[in-house]
């Protein structure tokens, strides 16, 4: 029970500061609205269309919103080096990490709900009838997303140009997942049932345990000086 314990502390600790600022919100919730109203105007196509498309649109939003929120997760503790006087705290290592994933999923799943009805909006989506299988498809993948880019972030947050480090390290790592959730997303947006994404979504899963248990396995190493 310790254990978890200080997994909740170190997720209430960022969530505490983020709730008193809500700089990564923000700046999520803008960049997705700008890249979508950038889409809604360039794409002119039936709701069919617009449909199979709009999962492609979503989740490179998304993507792109997620980089720029995780590489602030570890802003405080790249400031005085505070992540070594963190380290020193009576925590094992992957409680440091695994706090610092809840945080970064919870922060992410707020905008990228909001992101979604947005879509759904500027794309004239009918989210309701898959609301469940969409939500479930979310959570995964952001799941994944999120373990994989604090992994990095906390790699990047050491060196002097960390943003693009965490760029061309998670980017290029995630597309598999990106992929997946797309290839999960499309079906639903198109009024097919939950039985045409179970193989995508088992995929999810499997790459959501292997990037999980290489965070707490690397993340000690990772965050040497």
């Amino acid at each position: 029970m310790a254990y978890f314990h200080g997994v909740w502390l170190i997720a209430r600790k960022d969530l505490v500061s983020e709730s008193r600022t809500l700089e990564r919100l923000s700046s999520m919730l803008f960049l997705a609205l700008t890249v979508l109203v950038i889409f809604s105007f360039a794409l002119d196509f039936s709701r069919h269309q617009m449909a199979d498309l709009a999962a492609g649109v979503l989740w490179v939003t998304l993507s792109l919103s997620a980089v720029l929120s995780l590489h602030e997760s570890f802003r405080l503790e790249r400031e005085d080096k505070a992540l070594w006087a963190l380290r020193l705290a009576p925590l094992d290592e992957s409680a440091i990490y695994l706090g610092k994933l809840l945080a970064n999923l919870l922060l992410l799943g707020g905008p990228a709900v909001l992101t979604l009805l947005l879509g759904a909006l500027f794309f004239n989506l009918d989210l309701a009838p898959a609301a469940a299988p969409l939500a479930l498809v979310l959570l995964l993948n952001m799941l994944g997303f999120a373990s994989l880019g604090t992994l990095f972030a906390a790699l990047s947050s050491s060196t002097r140009r960390g943003e693009i480090l965490l760029h061309l390290l998670l980017l290029p790592l995630s597309i598999p997942l990106i992929l997946a959730a797309v290839r999960s997303t499309t079906p639903l947006l198109l009024g097919r049932g939950f039985s045409a994404i179970t193989l995508w979504l088992k995929l999810t899963v499997i790459m959501d345990i292997a990037f999980v248990t290489a965070g707490i396995l690397l993340f000690e190493y990772l965050t040497e000086e």
